[in-house]
């Protein structure tokens, strides 16, 4: 068990992904057979896969709304720093100035901005400091935060890179970015230099595109065209070569 999250769980949500990518290659022409023959998988797991009920598009309704509310909160100019730091904020504040209930409210009015509150400072995802204003924690942007954000994120995340993956593969349409530096024969020092410059330009090309995004999401909100979604993600990686020298050549 990884935190809290089991190896079968793991592996079921591996086998939606073959499922789902082998449907989207194959179109009308998906059948239990041929997609148990493209996957490995047994007919029984692709007919239950087929079956049951399609997952949902959209996270559990907490985790959307931390995502939706922190990701307002790092696309707005008034509510981050120079550098792109999301500002500690006033709870409330008067018509037309940033704070924290006007963040939530821009993303739901169905959710009242202190029970928010008051789940994330519960969950260490916010701080309250001395002079009233609440500030995001440091763990909040960070990776494991949220042991529900990161396993929900952790399906839709792999979800979405194999169908990029699958789709240049199969070179039916424009190319997705799908990309990777790597290399070997590192030092223990030059690998932690690098991930370090990585941090810092994966958090800034991050920021960037979510402050586009949420620019673009607002002006096409009502759109009738508006059935596109996108996903851009970054990872890191590093290891010892002894425990990948399985892996390949």
């Amino acid at each position: 068990m990884l935190r809290g999250v089991a190896l079968p769980a793991l592996v079921e949500l591996l086998k939606e992904l073959y499922v789902d990518a082998a449907k989207a290659e194959f179109g009308d022409k998906a059948t239990q057979s041929r997609i148990s023959v493209a996957t490995g998988l047994h007919r029984k797991d692709v007919r239950r896969l087929l079956e049951a009920a399609p997952a949902p598009d959209h996270a559990p309704k907490r985790v959307s709304m931390a995502a939706r509310v922190m990701g307002v909160w790092l696309g707005r100019d008034d509510t981050v720093d120079e550098a792109g730091v999301p500002k500690p904020l006033p709870f409330a504040a008067p018509a037309g100035e940033p704070s924290f209930a006007l963040l939530v409210e821009s993303v739901s009015r169905d959710v009242r901005p202190r029970a928010v509150l008051d789940d994330w400072i519960a969950r260490g995802l916010l701080v309250q400091q001395e002079d009233g204003l609440v500030a995001l924690h440091e763990s909040a942007l960070a990776p494991g935060a949220d042991l529900e954000r990161m396993v929900w994120y952790f399906g839709r995340n792999l979800r979405d890179h194999v169908e990029a993956s699958a789709a240049n593969l199969r070179g039916t349409d424009t190319p997705r970015l799908d990309g990777a530096v790597f290399y070997d024969g590192l030092t223990p020092k030059s690998v932690s230099r690098l991930r370090k410059m990585a941090d810092e330009v994966g958090a800034r090309a991050l920021a960037r595109l979510n402050k586009e995004a949420l620019a673009a999401a607002t002006q096409d909100d009502g759109a009738a065209d508006a059935t596109q979604r996108i996903t851009f993600g970054i990872y890191w990686f590093d290891a010892s070569q002894a425990s990948t020298d399985g892996d390949g050549e």
